[in-house]
């Protein structure tokens, strides 16, 4: 039994969650997101064949509806940096709870965003030390949007 397998069985206890496909390499995937348009596709970033990074980016482009959930083992804030750059909308470590797992499919699938507490921490560091690939991004922000970050690094949710 592989990982994806896996997480198929245990997602199926979720009677709003439909699993309408998958893949296992990056041209598959992306052949897949282009016959199905899942309204949320679940992504590692390394696979068979290819980049994941590059698939999110492809999946974007083609399929504008489809929202990509990247579930990784990869908690580098680079790697962070690339997905989001490339237009992934949620990402997570691997060692999510399934229930949790659950709750950010929803909240992709509403238009929301989570980040995983560690990847936020991280995130707000290099913001405050203004380095590493923050640099090309904007580092000028409101108390309000500092707070809110604040906020997501310590977990809360949107609506929280």
């Amino acid at each position: 039994m592989c990982f994806r397998d896996g997480l198929r069985d245990a997602l199926r206890q979720f009677t709003d969650i439909e699993i309408v496909g998958e893949a296992g390499a990056t041209r598959a995937t992306v052949a897949a997101a282009l016959e199905l348009q899942p309204n949320v596709l679940i992504t590692e970033l390394r696979m068979p064949g290819g980049d994941g990074i590059e698939v999110i980016g492809e999946i974007r482009r083609a399929a504008e509806e489809t929202q990509v959930l990247v579930l990784t083992a990869h908690g580098d804030i680079d790697f962070f940096y690339r997905a989001a750059r490339a237009g992934a909308a949620e990402y997570v470590l691997k060692d999510i709870s399934v229930r949790n797992l659950a709750v950010a499919i929803r909240a992709v699938h509403r238009g929301e965003t989570m980040i995983n507490p560690g990847i936020a921490q991280r995130l707000l560091t290099d913001l405050a030390a203004g380095c590493g690939e923050t640099q090309q991004m904007p580092l000028e922000l409101t108390d309000r949007e500092m707070e809110i970050l604040f906020d997501v690094a310590h977990g809360l949710t949107d609506k929280d």
